[in-house]
Order: structure tokens, then C-alpha cells, then sequence
């Protein structure tokens, strides 16, 4: 392999390793089709004309791979788009999500900082025969089921399967606020395991917009 090839084949490989959005991996491609294609296509400007048919050819092939990945971007963009705006419905439709900010909201006041102690706690009163302490067990449970459905959001957007801008637009307030009223708990579950709620830490950092920070007491 000659130099000139091997540098050729060392950006090509650089350039699909990348992590790109849709259009810029498209517009990244076409530029590796060119350089993949360069050492077989030779064109002379100025007062001669281009070199062979073979040329014009391997220009034509060029231009169709390019004009179809720049149409096949666009539709998974849009493809996109559209199964996050179905997915942002469902959730605000959902029983389950309105019922846990319920049951939430009955133990664990939005605006008020959630204690980790108390949480796990009130997690615990499932077989007590109070009906109050059952009350505390079903909030704490719907907290739980809170923030891991805004880990899995946090997942989904961290590996671009969902729109962020669309989901941050209409979400952010909601999906911010609840996350530094659980921010002790989310603390002190990742200071365990940094596995846990990573994405919360993630995402929470990502779209906050003001001075607010998780390790605030």
C-alpha cells in the first residue's frame, strides 16, 4: 500500500468512526467516496477536456451516492422527529405518567428537595396495615418510577434516538424541575454507583438553564 493510499484509507476509517448527526455523516461519506475514488479518476483542467468515459462515470456514480445519502438523512431526520413528538404524546397521555405525578405529589411536594432517607423508607411500608403508611409506600414508588422513566428519556436522547431539540423545547421545565427536587437522591445513588442515573446527571447538566446545581443542598 503506498503512502498516498494508506493516508486516504486512514481518513476514510477516521471519518466513519465519527459521531455525526444524520447530515453531516452524509456530507462526511461524500467526501470519503471522493477520496476512495480520487486515485482512479483523472481530469485535466484547462484547455484539455476530461480524460476518458470512465471519468465521467465514476463522477456520475459519485453524484448519485451523494444525492442518495443526502435524501435518506433527510427522511431519517424526519423519521425521527415524528416518532419523538409520538413518543412525547404518549407519555403525557399515558395513565401510568399522570397517575405516578400524582401519587408523587402526595408525599414528595414538588419545589421541595426529596430526602434519600425518607424516600427509601416510605418505599418500605408496602405490607404495613396503615393505609397512611401504604399512601407513603405508593409515593415513593411512583418517585422511583419517575426518575427511571426520565433515565430511560436520558438514554434515548444521549444516543440521538430521540430529537432533543423537540423533547427539551416542550419537556425541559417539567423534566428539570423534578430532577433537582430529586438531586439527594440521584446524588447519592450515583456517589454509590456511577452507573446509576448517569443519564439523569447527563441530562439534568444538558438542559438546565440557570445556576442550579445537583449538589446543592
Amino acid at each position: 500500500m503506498t503512502p498516498d493510499i494508506l493516508y486516504k484509507y486512514l481518513i476514510l476509517r477516521k471519518i466513519f468512526r465519527m459521531k455525526t448527526k444524520p447530515q453531516e455523516f452524509s456530507a462526511f461519506t461524500a467526501i470519503g467516496v471522493l477520496i476512495a475514488i480520487s486515485p482512479f479518476v483523472k481530469i485535466t483542467f484547462g484547455p484539455a477536456e476530461i480524460d476518458n468515459e470512465q471519468t465521467i462515470a465514476l463522477i456520475g456514480i459519485f453524484v448519485a451516492i451523494v444525492t442518495f445519502l443526502i435524501t435518506q438523512s433527510r427522511s431519517a431526520q424526519q423519521s425521527k422527529r415524528q416518532h419523538t413528538i409520538e413518543t412525547m404524546l404518549a407519555l403525557r397521555n399515558t395513565e401510568e405518567f399522570r397517575r405516578d405525578l400524582k401519587l408523587r405529589a402526595r408525599h414528595f411536594a414538588p419545589g421541595e428537595a426529596i430526602d434519600p432517607e425518607k424516600l427509601e423508607f416510605y418505599s418500605e411500608q408496602s405490607s404495613s396495615p396503615h393505609e397512611n403508611k401504604r399512601a407513603q409506600h405508593d409515593s415513593a414508588m411512583a418517585t422511583y418510577s419517575l426518575l427511571n422513566h426520565w433515565e430511560t428519556v436520558a438514554i434515548l436522547v444521549r444516543e440521538d434516538a430521540l430529537d432533543e431539540a423537540i423533547l427539551k423545547a416542550s419537556m425541559r421545565s417539567i423534566c428539570t424541575n423534578f430532577l433537582y427536587d430529586c438531586r439527594k437522591v440521584i446524588v447519592k445513588m450515583n456517589r454509590k454507583d456511577p452507573r446509576m442515573y448517569e443519564g439523569l446527571v447527563w441530562l439534568f447538566n444538558r438542559w438546565k438553564e440557570d445556576s442550579r446545581d445537583l449538589n446543592q443542598s
